[in-house]
């Protein structure tokens, strides 16, 4: 039962990039190409930031390796207290920036205007984005990635369109 918070971590993006498109419906498309490029532009933020889930997959991997079994856990806390630390002091850092990331994001005064509080609120969530990534990295690290194909095999069910990205 420990990957269950990686697998629920999955599905619940997806489910939200799914309520990002649909909340602006097909009378919007404007509003649902800011909302693509807002997304893209905090997946970029969020995934580099997400390193973290490499580095916890490699140590605890070594440790499980060599029957270190007792490490594994302090490793786990080290990237969780790693990830919380990178992810409230680059959520007020963004957050500072935001009218200079939009413009990077968006030509147009009136596509920034839209793409901000969007943006915006997607950053809120960074920190528990980042939050996931040691979790991901002890999952993987200790050998037990099928919870991947299972996560993958229901987003998929889920959401059939989510399998080309």
């Amino acid at each position: 039962m420990i990957p269950l918070p990686v697998v629920a971590g999955m599905g619940s993006y997806t489910i939200l990039l799914n309520a990002d498109t649909a909340s602006f419906g097909p009378s919007a498309p404007t509003c649902a190409g800011v909302a693509g490029i807002a997304d893209i532009a905090f997946l970029v933020i969020a995934l580099t930031l997400g390193g973290i889930s490499i580095g916890t997959q490699v140590l605890v991997a070594r440790r499980f390796g060599e029957g270190r079994t007792e490490r594994i856990g302090v490793i786990t806390d080290n990237g969780m207290v790693a990830a919380l630390a990178v992810g409230v002091v680059s959520t007020a850092f963004l957050l500072f920036f935001l009218p200079q990331l939009t413009a990077l994001c968006f030509e147009s005064p009136q596509l920034r205007a839209l793409g901000e509080p969007f943006l915006q609120v997607k950053l809120y969530g960074l920190v528990i984005f980042l939050l996931m990534a040691p979790l991901r990295g002890f999952i993987v690290g200790i050998g037990e990635t099928i919870h991947f194909l299972v996560a993958s095999a229901i987003r998929a069910a889920c959401d059939p369109s989510s399998t080309t990205h």
